[in-house]
């Protein structure tokens, strides 16, 4: 949130919250995705009105990672209708604002019982006539688009996220392997040295998607998003037969490391959406 104040807000909301944030006093979270708009963010209905005053925004978001825990959320909001057609991520007519939670009309509660990522606080955000001065406003009006394309531009964490988890799990599987001295039968070994592979391969793309030395910086990142994404099921998967029938218990950490690797591949932007974008550049 810091880069993406420090790129497109203005320079009042700049001293306003990059100090705070910078410093840990300060929580800011994102409060784009609401049900029914879907992973590209077309049909919201949140909207926000004009008015002398400033204006008025009225609408629920759900997955807000840090509902009820943050000082400011940057809300995605329908500022005027406009026909769009085109495919791409969000709509034209969309706008972002910086909210601060205290605003009267801004309820946060972490309502959801997430099955994977269990340590993120994620819940739903509702606004009701909640009423924000003019300079609320971030980035251009309208045009929420241009900021949303360069949070997906920038943004390797979720790669680097499912490069963690698939690293987690294969450690997992070494573990066991040595604690069950299977490193004498050959299939196991072979099917170990297939998984650090597929773990080295996945934190080299992210990697590069991290220096932004590619041709196309922008692509890169979506080409990690996915690799890792699924490198991490595909590993934490195989780590659990590894186990036998220790990872078929519940409480075993591989499963919760396979949870969390589910979560990751419908975190925005979603794997589905980052094949579409990726499309939509070839064809």
């Amino acid at each position: 949130m810091s880069a993406r104040i420090a790129q497109w807000g203005t320079e009042a909301q700049r001293r306003r919250y990059l100090p705070g944030l910078a410093s840990g006093e300060l929580l800011a979270a994102s409060a784009w995705s609401e049900t029914g708009a879907g992973a590209s963010k077309k049909k919201l209905a949140t909207t926000a009105e004009r008015t002398p005053a400033g204006w008025v925004l009225d609408g629920a978001k759900s997955f807000t990672t840090g509902a009820g825990l943050a000082d400011v959320y940057l809300v995605l909001a329908q500022t005027e209708e406009v026909e769009d057609n085109s495919t791409s991520y969000g709509s034209a007519g969309q706008s972002f604002f910086l909210v601060d939670s205290s605003v009267e009309g801004v309820v946060a509660d972490l309502g959801l019982d997430l099955v994977g990522m269990r340590a993120s606080a994620t819940g739903f955000v509702q606004l009701r006539q909640a009423r924000v001065p003019h300079d609320a406003l971030f980035g251009p009006i309208g045009e929420a688009r241009k900021v949303i394309a360069s949070v997906r531009e920038s943004g390797v964490t979720l790669g680097a996220v499912a490069s963690g988890v698939a690293q987690a799990a294969y450690d997992a599987a070494m573990a066991q392997a040595s604690k069950r001295g299977l490193g004498d039968a050959q299939a196991i070994r072979h099917r170990l040295v297939d998984l650090r592979v597929q773990v080295e391969a996945a934190r080299a793309i992210v990697e590069r998607a991290g220096r932004r030395d590619a041709a196309d910086p922008g692509m890169t990142t979506l080409y990690s998003k996915l690799f890792a994404s699924a490198t991490a099921e595909q590993v934490c998967m195989q780590a659990a037969r590894l186990l036998g029938s220790g990872g078929f218990v519940a409480a075993h950490p591989v499963n919760r490391y396979l949870r969390d690797a589910r979560a990751v591949a419908l975190m925005g932007p979603t794997d589905e959406l980052c094949r579409e974008l990726v499309s939509q550049a070839w064809l």
